[in-house]
């Protein structure tokens, strides 16, 4: 079974409801990559837990 690798390649296939069959294996992207978050060392966060509060009260 192909994997499609990438959260990019399943967030394609989520959003554009593309038809997934017993030949794709999509599940293996969640876990085949990692993610990187990068903000300046000006920034006023300094932790991960920083940034999503501040969207939360940006979101509120």
């Amino acid at each position: 079974m192909p994997c499609w690798s990438g959260a990019v390649m399943l967030g394609g296939i989520i959003t554009n409801k593309s038809p997934v069959d017993n030949q794709t294996d999509a599940d293996c992207a969640a876990s085949s990559e990692d993610n990187v978050f990068v903000l300046p060392a000006s920034s006023p966060f300094k932790t991960m837990a920083e940034v999503v509060d501040n969207q939360k009260t940006l979101a509120a």
